[in-house]
């Protein structure tokens, strides 16, 4: 019997691209809708932008937004029209920002499955499954302000006053950056929920006091969503105006097939080898050009205070999620060393920064075996105390290896709780730029207020991407005697890449 399968891989040219709507079903929700109720949904919040880790890949992006002034806020959800799916393995893999917790915004970026409304009191008809629900900063109760990944499932709900039957799981800490959920449903009990390879909950009736042992196992065909919503409109005291965005690689489903996590990354990998964009329930596919798989998953954390050895600086006791320490007393020129970092395979390399500051004037800096090879910098931004805590990245090319990982403060006045480096694409039979190629260009002024140079000519011609910080693509020029006008962009930091005969370079610049 063939397979059942819904695979997209959000490869389109935008929202207006016909097969968006027709091929899978989805729909972008527009106007007033809920949650939160009389929330303002608007098409313009969804969109599709090119992955800067992979130029032949294409990503979905869900937005909301703050006016910091009036707190007037937007929502984004996509949705498959109709309730087509029911039993077997649902899977994603999805981009979470932490922007929220800077602005202590309510906002919820979701992976959900789930019924009609109408279906909400009938506990033998409604379907609702939370695959991944993350609050970068938390307004349900589990750790106030800070970030949580939810997951729950429902036996029925009552709108108002809100009363639901569920059973969920919390998981505490920052949650930033890519992740794989598969949720997998088919002995008609259990439901099984994993986090990048990882069980994270199994669930199979309600846990509330006065109505526990409901079955939550689905009981009505559901559609498959996705939304960046900010729970009842609840936002921080901040006036800045600003853009919260959540992205989509790809989705899949299997029906009534119990496949585990490494069992869907390896049929997704086969998806993109023979170029497979999209695949319906019907049995249509669509092929484009062959979309390399992505790497085995990497990801490692590393507490700031394992160093093996150091400069200058001091530890303390920190009040950030999960306590512990946190590395103090950063001045100009401070560094700490950590031995033996083994990096799998050569490619790209997201590394992500746990720093809290009360000013703006720091910047941690990223290199390799005592600074011979040295991979970036990324600006410190005043986060509001030296224990108000948030997460800054960049992305960086490392050959495979094992090295002595060093943090140097090329400028002081930050703390250090941890910073984690994970896998970000395959690019092992690509170029990947050494540190002595990136030394051929440099781009100034940096800081910068309307124009960035190029110091190299053998760059003219080339290329130029410039990323925002939620890797959203703001302008596309080339290389240039007049370098590049940036007068548009917002203050902030972003990513310059630079392409050229195959070679790319990744150039940090923070934007006055």
């Amino acid at each position: 019997m063939a397979q059942t399968v819904m695979f997209d891989d959000f490869n389109y040219s935008g929202i207006n691209d016909n097969q968006f709507s027709t091929f899978n079903k989805w729909n972008i929700v527009s106007g007033v809708s809920g949650p939160p109720e009389g929330g303002l949904y608007s098409r313009n919040n969804v969109g599709f932008t090119n992955d800067p880790a992979n130029p032949s890949n294409r990503l979905m992006t869900l937005s909301t937004t703050v006016n910091g002034t009036t707190k007037a806020t937007t929502h984004a959800r996509v949705e498959a029209a109709g309730y087509e799916y029911f039993e077997g393995t649902y899977a994603a893999r999805v981009y979470f920002s932490d922007i929220p917790f800077t602005y202590k915004d309510a906002n919820i970026q979701t992976f959900y499955t789930i019924v009609s409304s109408s279906l909400a009191q009938d506990g033998s008809k409604y379907s609702e499954l939370d695959i991944a629900e993350y609050m970068a900063a938390d307004k349900w109760g589990i750790s106030p302000d800070n970030p949580v990944l939810y997951t729950t499932s429902y036996h029925k709900y009552i709108a108002v006053p809100w009363t639901p039957w569920k059973t969920y799981n919390a998981i505490t800490g920052s949650q930033a950056g890519w992740h794989t959920f598969v949720a997998s449903c088919t002995d008609g009990v259990n439901i099984r929920y994993f986090m990048d390879g990882n069980l994270i909950a199994t669930h199979s009736v309600t846990d509330n006091e006065t109505q526990a042992g409901l079955p939550v196992y689905p009981r009505s065909n559901m559609h498959v969503a996705f939304a960046n919503w900010i729970w009842n409109n609840v936002t921080g005291s901040s006036t800045a105006n600003r853009t919260t965005t959540m992205q989509v690689d790809w989705t899949a489903y299997f029906k009534d097939q119990d496949l585990t996590p490494a069992q869907v990354e390896s049929q997704v990998a086969a998806f993109r080898a023979e170029g497979l964009q999209r695949r319906n329930l019907v049995g249509q596919t669509h092929y484009g050009a062959v979309n390399p798989p992505p790497p085995p998953s990497f990801s490692k954390l590393i507490q700031a205070e394992s160093y093996n050895s150091m400069q200058g600086v001091q530890l303390e006791g920190t009040t950030d999620v999960g306590g512990g320490q946190n590395v103090g007393w950063i001045d100009n020129t401070d560094w700490m060393s950590y031995y033996d970092i083994e990096i799998p395979a050569t490619g790209q390399y997201l590394v992500e920064y746990r720093v809290a500051s009360p000013q703006s004037s720091g910047i941690v800096a990223l290199d390799l075996n005592g600074g011979a090879i040295s991979l970036g910098a990324v600006a410190v931004p005043n986060t509001g105390g030296w224990q108000n805590w948030t997460t800054i990245s960049h992305t960086v090319n490392m050959n495979a290896g094992t090295y002595n990982v060093g943090i140097y403060a090329s400028s002081g006045g930050f703390n250090l709780n941890w910073f984690k480096i994970s896998s970000v694409s395959n690019t092992a039979n690509a170029q990947v730029v050494t540190n002595e190629l990136a030394k051929e260009v440099t781009i100034y002024p940096n800081p910068a207020f309307s124009k960035i140079n190029f110091s190299s000519q053998d760059y003219f011609g080339a290329t130029v991407q410039i990323l925002n910080a939620e890797g959203i693509s703001q302008i596309k020029s080339t290389v240039s005697a007049d370098g590049i006008d940036i007068s548009t962009l917002k203050p902030g930091l972003y990513t310059l890449v630079i392409t050229k005969d195959g070679e790319q370079i990744l150039e940090r610049f923070i934007k006055k």
